[in-house]
Parts: structure tokens; C-alpha cells; sequence
């Protein structure tokens, strides 16, 4: 007879509790980021801090993410600001299919930050995972043929994360930008 055990929200909130932290030590040791605040800080009154979230397309929707803090140049001054999604896996699990719906946050995030300005906005995302997945694949995560698949799915779902519409693949181009030239 085999005893099936599953984790609670409670063990799975203290094990992305101890990622989060892990991989921000990690970012803070490399002197290349300036990590403010998790998303299980509180604020002196004792609120969770409101700048973890970013917009979305979607009227009065934001997501919030694990970590933000800002870039270091190599001078050490501080750059764009970051917005870091933590995954603390023991196997490659279900990390792709989140990994697709992290690009739409992304991808939404993105295109409400710029809007305003007229000029793509001057932030980053990152995804900090403690276990490889998507491995066959790991070179195109962020293409701009990647993060313009997003759109069916989001779309599908009628979850609008991204503007089915209105797409532009140029917005995809300017997300994708330096990291695409990379590889």
C-alpha cells in the first residue's frame, strides 16, 4: 500500500519562502543587483510593499512578483529596475507551462509601462529557478518567436494578458532585445 502525501499551501508558502531568499543572496552576492525587497516583506505599518507589483493590460490588474531591486552598472550605480519571478524545484516539474505564463506577465507588464511613456520601459524580468527545465528548448525561451507564442494561449483562454488584437510583434523584438543577440 503506498501513503500519497501532497504539500499544503503552508509547506509550499516556506518553500518559495526559503527560494526566494536563497536566490536573493545569491543576486546580492554577485554585486550586480541591488535587491530591495521580497514579496514576503512587510512594510513598518506591516503591509505587504506595493512596488512588487507590476501593471497589466488588463484594467486595475497588477502582478506581483518574488523579488525587485535594481541592475548594478559596473561602476555600481544603480540601473533599470528588476523584477524577479523565484521557482525553488527539486525536478524540472511544471516549470515550461509557468515559464509561458510568466512571458505573458512579462509581455503585459511591458507594453503597460511603455505606453505611457511613448518608449520602451526601462526594466527587466528575470526568472531565477533552482532546477534546469525546458532543456532541448532552453536557447529560444527568449526568442521573439517564444514570446510572441504566448498570445494563443493567453488569448485561448480569454485571459487577455497580451492584446490579441494588437499584438506588435516590434514590442516582442524590444522584450527579447540584448538577451536574444546573446545567444
Amino acid at each position: 500500500m503506498a501513503i500519497e502525501y501532497s504539500l499544503g499551501a503552508e509547506e509550499l508558502h516556506k518553500i518559495g519562502e526559503h527560494g526566494a531568499k536563497r536566490i536573493r543572496t545569491w543576486l546580492d552576492s554577485t554585486c550586480r543587483f541591488r535587491i530591495d525587497h521580497s514579496i514576503y516583506d512587510l512594510d513598518p505599518q506591516g503591509n505587504p510593499y506595493s512596488h512588487l507589483g507590476v501593471p497589466q493590460l488588463e484594467e486595475n490588474r497588477f502582478e506581483r512578483f518574488d523579488l525587485v531591486g535594481m541592475m548594478l552598472g559596473e561602476d555600481a550605480r544603480p540601473g533599470r529596475t528588476i523584477y524577479i519571478e523565484c521557482k525553488e524545484y527539486s525536478s524540472a516539474g511544471n516549470q515550461a507551462t509557468q515559464y509561458k505564463e510568466y512571458l505573458a506577465v512579462c509581455y503585459s507588464a511591458f507594453v503597460a509601462l511603455s505606453e505611457p511613456i511613448g518608449a520602451p520601459a526601462d526594466v527587466e524580468f528575470m526568472w531565477a529557478t533552482s532546477h534546469p527545465f525546458a532543456v532541448t528548448t532552453y536557447l529560444r525561451l527568449v526568442s521573439v518567436e517564444d514570446i510572441t507564442t504566448v498570445r494563443g494561449p493567453s488569448c485561448a483562454a480569454g485571459r487577455p494578458r497580451v492584446r490579441c488584437d494588437d499584438w506588435g510583434a516590434s514590442r516582442s523584438e524590444a522584450m527579447a532585445g540584448d538577451r536574444q543577440r546573446a545567444h
